[in-house]
This record gives structure tokens, C-alpha cells and sequence, in this order.
């Protein structure tokens, strides 16, 4: 475990288990089991420092020894260059200020500076550099002749581009030397220390794209720096080269590939995005059909992949603990009712030994789209943009949920901690990773009823029904497949289960196959294509494509994962719409703007239908109405049938929720036309409750809304949502196949 204690202050640890997230809403039953652990007891505290900022590494090998004369060459697109402090290449020494650095000033302009530790010259350019703005850069320095010139050369973004000649240029005398230096390279940051991997700990760190940087250890002339930058690389020079950094090769891996004769190869830090377009990008949407186009990297100062903390102690997990979900608990004196700036919870998950399940159901939770929630602040942002206060924003009827106010402090007062794929980058870009190796504030109970606190809704549901079940997660499906579910009679969903990955989808498609039964207990679910890096641990990749809502699209040409090659995007638009697999799929989502949660209608022949035994004991058709999570049975986001992508044609609807109110806003991608919202698509405004069998006796239910999971304490947990779910389960964990209709 690693663990930051503001002021190295003390801290008490204790494993938990946790049954209950919820200390926000009028029905709070926050619930935690003490565990005997020999990770328990008092630690020394460790202020820890949060290293953000991506860059690529470049070991000194070669670039150690004096140079007299040298040339570098690249292309730069700058996408917030007024961001102060902005280091764009650099092999500089932080202990004795020497080296040499290309930077950006406080107002955008390029500048180079080079210095021995007790003198340096500086070069600035006149003007600052054009936010998104491709740039041809070339610094040239001699010692000898006693010259330092940067140039800057606009490239054209269109054929028709009056300013693509634009050239920005300034010289000095050079009378310093570049002095020998064991510091690494770095593009796109400069350096702060080392951290724990031995790795270079950015800082100052470039918002933009960089392509192919060349360096030559000699001043070059006009006309061979021209053929350089126009791609060539003139033999009779080429005994200066020092480095030849490709961009293009080794996409989707930390590799950085130099194809200068001595080899100097790096690696990216903290996540770069890559697999995004060049200037030479002629067209091809898929990086993987021709690479050449994709030479660019793009670098942001507050990407964050690995803290890279020191670790604080160690936990061995009890070979006899259950299954379920868990947490080391850390306090700073006291105890705490609501969590404080002196709490905190470290969440895990513990599975049952491999094959040596503990129950017939699975509750398999949703860890990928915790991740792509991880520490989101879009909601934060969007409260501050319309200038709103706190208590008018998060009020009752906002549709978050309870504790949405406490999460939006929090998250408010740690940016540092870094962001979620609903999020953009201080540059204005999307966020497309998200990474375990961070603290996750959004992954805590005591905290907001969203994601993993909604879904601990249902583990407090089946603690109070005394249910057996194992927690199985998403990481765990993606590292075993199929073979995972088939220990298990029934697999039971969380309640936004929104980022699988291909091979996830696979697995629960063959285990359906092969007579499963899955319960899906949410609503927006199996809808963005994930990935996960062969490379690097705790990662998820996603990008939304044109298509979809969401908070933003993927730029022009860059939709494809850089992970996998995969077009990313909604399953929809790849083939795959969830109704296939669970009977519905995404149609609406609350805009917390106005009413929009309902109720459910039992349909006409449900109760005489091949689904009679769902609604055993369910007195009244209409139910839901009630419930901690706006109040009502369906809500958040809803899904429904739809025969035209693949619902089976032995689908029995159970039930249909009715009268949303205008806040609940019909899904872009179902949009024919700019017709006003409410008039025309409020008819096809809702969520349906399906059930149908599958081959071998398998058998499938949907929810197909967000806040099923609200309704389930309602009344002492007497009510006919926890009826329904509990009838589905006793069902489906029944050895009796089901007969296909």
C-alpha cells in the first residue's frame, strides 16, 4: 500500500469490509466489518508528491560529451501556449543549472537557452506561437562561429493558406559551450528528480504535439537544414546524426524508436497520447493502415499514468477471507462519521480462490467504468460554468445523487490527483486514459451514490437477504475470460456497467452462449469500447468517436486505440449494440436540468407470460416510485428494447416505465433531425424491463436503468423492486434449465 500523509503526520490503519457506502442519503445505513490484518495499527506518515505531466525519455548515452556545434529539428504544435512554464526538449541539469532547454515563454514564444552553470545565453523568438498551430522549429548553435539562431516556420493548415510562409527568427552570439551532462533527454517536460523506477519525475510539462525530432551534432547550412526538414537525410552529414526519433513506429507501447545509427531509444512517461495525426496526415482514419501519418505525439502537463510513491506498508490478505468488497481504512486521530480531510478509504476487491467458487452468483463489478470515472470533475466544471452555487446545484432534485455535494468539494480541492475520460486536459483536449496507480477519490464510501457507491448498493441488498455471492470485477474477466463465469449459475451486474472491453464482451457472449444466465442490473451499459495495455498495468484507454454521448469526441482521424488498433467508440457504430447481448440498450439520460426520473408500468401480459415468476408477489403494476436515487425506479440513464439492433425476437417486456419529465434527454445517436427535443422524441422516452431465454437453458434479465439499485432499501428493503430481483435470483441460481421459446 502506498499512502501521502500531509505533514508526514502519523495515520491508523484498519482492513474493513464493506457492506454499506452510503452515509449521504435519508435512508444512510453506512456499514464496515473490522478484520484482524497485519496491516492494522499506527504508521509513519509520508507526504508524497503527485508527478504529473507526460514526456518521453531519452537516456545520455551519445548526447553526453561537449558539443561545439549542433542542430535540432522538429515540428511542434502548440495547443495552450500561454501556460506558463513550459518545457518543450531539454537535457539540462537541475543541481547546477546547466545544459540547454527550448521552451515557451509566459506568452507563447519559443526561446532556447543555453548555459554552462555560471553563464548562458538566451534566444527568443518575437512573437508568441498560435494555439494549435503546426510549427516547423530549428535551432541551430556554433560555437565557433559564435552563433545561436531559433527559427519557427509556420506549416499550412489549408492549401489555400496565405500565412504559410510565415517565418519567425532570432539570432544571438554564442560565446558558451554546451558542457558535458549525465541527465537524460526529455521531450516534452523537463525533469524534477528521479522516482522509485528510476525514472526521470516530470515537470513544467509541454501542452502540445511534437513529430520527429532529429539531432545533428554540427551547425548545418541553410540548405542542408532545408532537406532535413523536408524529410531528407543527406549522406554527407550523416556522420553527425545524433539522433533520428520516429514516432510513428511502436504505437500503443512506451517504446521510442531512434533510427540515428547509435541507437538512442527512449520511452514515453506518465502516458503521452499517441496514435494522433501528424502533419503529414493525408486521410487514413486507422493508424494501423499507414503509421507515416501518425508521427506525432501529443503531450499534455497534466497528464498523470503512475505516482510512483514509495510504498508505506504492506497487507497480506487473509487466506480465509470472503469474498467481497474491501478496505484498508487510514485516519489521522479519532473517528468519523462523515469522511474528512483525516479519512480515507483504500478499496479493493477480493475474489474467491481460482475455479473454488464460494456461491452461484456473481456479482461482477464494474471496475473498468470506475476507472473511466476515476476522479471525474466534469460535473464540478459544469456547476462553475453556469454559476451555480454548491447548495443550489447539488440540491435534492439533482440527479447524481446523494453526496454528489461532498464528492464535488472534494474533487474541487485535489487537482492534483489528476482526472477522469470524462474530463479535459487544462489544454482543452480529452482525457482518453485513466489509471489505477493514482488515488481515485471517486472509489471511497462516505462519498457520492454514483458508480462504485451505487453499486454498493447491492452488496448491501444481498448482505441484508442473506444471498450468497463472490465479487468478481471487470480486471479479473479481462485476465480469464470466459472461464471465470462458467463457475457461476448467474452473473449479476452493477449498475453502470459502461466500458468493456472486446475481450469482456467475448467472454460474457460465450458464457450466454453456452447457458448462462446474466442479470443486468443497470442502465447506459455495455456502451464505449475499452482497452488495456499488454505493457502497462492499471490502465484503460478510451475514445468516443464522432458518434455517441458523451462530453467530447475523439479529434478528426484519431478514433482508434492506440492499445489495441481497435475503432473505439460506441459498440453501436462498431457492431456490437448491447441490446444483442442483454435485450436493450442506451436510449436516454437525465441532464440534471429538470425532472426526468419515473416509475414502472407492469405490461399487459406480463404476469401470464413466460416471465410470470418475476412478478411473484408484486401486487401492484405500478411500481418504483420511490427510492434514494431521484426518487424513482428509473432514472439516471435508460435502456430499452430495440428489434432493429438485435433485441431476440423472444424478448418478454415485464415492465415500462412512463411519464419522464423533459430533463431526461433523448441519446444523440437515435436523432434523425434538430427538431426541438421534448415535442418529438418524449413518445419514445423510456426504459424497459426484459427478460428472454437463451441457448442451453441460459436465460437473460435487464433492469435497463441506472437507479434499480435506489429502490431496494426502500421500506425496510419490502418492496417490489427488492421482490423482483430477488425473484429473478432464486430463479436463475435454480439448477432447472430454461425451456427456449
Amino acid at each position: 500500500c502506498r499512502v501521502s500523509s500531509l505533514e508526514n503526520e502519523p495515520y491508523d490503519a484498519q482492513l474493513v469490509r464493506l457492506e454499506n457506502a452510503d452515509s449521504h442519503s435519508e435512508q444512510a445505513r453506512f456499514r464496515e466489518v473490522a478484520i484482524d490484518c497485519d496491516c492494522n495499527g499506527t504508521h509513519r506518515g509520508l507526504e508524497q508528491a503527485f508527478p504529473s505531466g507526460s514526456c518521453v525519455s531519452i537516456p545520455s548515452g551519445a548526447l553526453t560529451s561537449n558539443w561545439d556545434e549542433f542542430s535540432l529539428i522538429m515540428n511542434i504544435m502548440p495547443t495552450a501556449p500561454t501556460i506558463a512554464g513550459q518545457h518543450i526538449v531539454t537535457q539540462w541539469d537541475p543541481a547546477v543549472g546547466a545544459g540547454w532547454r527550448l521552451t515557451l515563454t509566459d506568452n507563447g514564444a519559443l526561446s532556447f537557452q543555453i548555459s554552462d552553470g555560471n553563464s548562458d545565453i538566451t534566444v527568443t523568438l518575437p512573437e508568441g506561437a498560435k494555439a494549435k498551430c503546426w510549427y516547423q522549429v530549428t535551432v541551430r548553435a556554433s560555437h565557433a562561429l559564435r552563433l545561436l539562431r531559433l527559427t519557427a516556420k509556420r506549416i499550412a493548415q489549408s492549401p489555400l493558406s496565405i500565412s504559410a510562409e510565415d517565418e519567425l527568427s532570432a539570432s544571438v552570439e554564442l560565446d558558451v559551450k554546451v558542457p558535458v551532462s549525465a541527465e537524460p533527454l526529455l521531450i516534452g517536460s523537463a525533469s524534477s528528480g528521479t522516482n522509485i523506477h528510476g525514472q526521470p519525475i516530470p515537470k513544467n510539462g509541454f501542452y502540445g504535439r511534437i513529430e520527429n525530432p532529429v539531432v545533428y551534432r554540427t551547425a548545418l547550412t541553410d540548405e542542408q537544414l532545408a532537406r532535413v526538414c523536408e524529410g531528407a537525410r543527406p549522406q554527407h552529414v550523416a556522420a553527425y546524426m545524433l539522433a533520428d526519433w520516429d514516432f510513428s513506429q511502436a504505437i500503443g507501447t512506451t517504446s521510442i524508436r531512434a533510427r540515428s545509427p547509435n541507437r538512442l531509444h527512449g520511452t514515453t512517461i506518465n502516458l503521452p497520447q499517441r496514435a494522433v495525426r501528424g502533419t503529414a496526415w493525408a486521410g487514413e482514419t486507422n493508424w494501423r493502415n499507414d503509421p507515416k501519418q501518425y508521427t506525432a505525439i501529443h503531450f499534455h502537463g497534466d497528464d498523470l499514468y503512475d505516482c510512483g510513491w514509495n510504498e508505506s506498508f504492506k497487507l497480506r490478505v487473509p487466506d480465509d477471507l470472503k469474498s467481497g468488497v474491501y478496505a484498508v481504512r487510514l485516519r489521522r486521530g479519532g473517528s468519523c462519521d462523515q469522511q474528512d480531510e483525516n479519512e480515507d478509504y483504500l478499496t479493493f476487491f477480493v475474489a474467491p480462490p481460482k475455479h473454488k467458487p464460494q456461491a452461484r452468483l456473481a456479482l461482477i463489478l464494474p471496475t473498468f467504468t470506475y476507472l473511466a470515472y476515476g476522479n471525474m470533475r466534469f460535473i464540478e466544471a459544469g456547476r462553475k460554468m453556469m454559476g451555480m452555487s454548491p447548495e443550489a446545484f447539488y440540491g435534492d432534485g439533482n440527479s447524481l445523487g446523494p453526496g454528489s455535494g461532498y464528492y464535488g468539494g472534494l474533487i474541487n480541492a485535489h487537482p492534483e490527483v489528476g482526472s477522469s475520460v470524462y474530463d479535459f486536459h487544462a489544454d482543452g483536449t480529452p482525457l482518453v486514459f485513466s489509471s489505477w496507480l493514482r488515488p481515485l477519490l471517486s472509489m471511497r464510501p462516505k462519498s457520492q451514490l454514483l458508480s462504485f457507491g451505487a453499486d454498493m448498493l447491492f452488496v448491501d441488498w444481498l448482505e441484508e437477504k442473506d444471498i450468497a455471492y463472490d465479487v468478481i470485477t471487470d480486471d479479473l474477466l479481462q485476465k480469464e475470460g470466459v472461464e471465470l463465469l462458467r463457475d457461476y449459475s448467474v452473473v449479476m451486474s452493477g449498475n453502470h456497467p459502461e466500458y468493456p472491453t472486446t475481450e469482456q464482451l467475448d467472454a460474457i457472449e460465450a458464457y450466454l452462449a453456452g447457458g448462462g444466465r446474466w442479470m443486468y442490473m443497470g442502465g447506459n451499459g455495455y456502451y464505449w469500447r475499452a482497452a488495456v495495455s499488454e505493457e502497462l498495468p492499471g490502465v484503460i484507454e478510451m475514445r468516443r468517436g464522432r458518434t455517441g454521448s458523451g462530453t467530447s469526441k475523439s479529434d478528426i482521424g484519431e478514433s482508434y486505440l492506440e492499445f489495441t488498433g481497435e475503432k473505439g467508440g460506441i459498440w453501436l457504430d462498431i457492431g456490437r449494440p448491447p441490446q444483442q447481448l442483454f435485450g436493450v440498450g442506451f436510449i436516454a439520460a437525465a441532464s440534471g436540468m429538470g425532472e426526468s426520473a419515473s416509475h414502472f408500468r407492469v405490461q399487459a401480459d406480463a404476469r401470464t407470460s413466460r416471465a410470470s415468476f418475476v412478478l411473484e408477489g408484486v401486487g401492484d403494476d405500478v411500481f418504483g416510485n420511490y427510492g434514494i436515487l431521484e426518487g424513482a425506479a428509473a432514472g439516471q440513464e435508460i435502456d430499452q428494447v430495440n428489434y432493429s439492433l438485435g433485441s431476440p425476437e423472444n424478448v418478454v417486456v415485464i415492465a415500462r416505465s412512463e411519464d419522464h419529465g423533459p430533463g431526461m434527454v433523448y441519446v444523440i445517436e437515435e436523432m434523425a433531425s434538430l427538431q426541438p427535443l421534448w415535442e418529438v422524441y418524449r413518445d419514445r422516452v423510456y426504459a424497459d424491463v426484459v427478460f428472454f431465454e437463451t441457448p442451453h437453458g441460459g436465460a437473460v434479465f435487464s433492469v435497463g436503468t441506472m437507479t434499480w439499485c435506489g429502490c431496494l432499501s426502500h421500506n425496510e428493503y419490502q418492496n417490489s423492486v427488492s421482490t423482483i430481483t430477488e425473484n429473478v435470483i432464486r430463479r436463475f441460481t435454480d439448477e432447472a434449465p430454461f425451456e427456449t421459446a
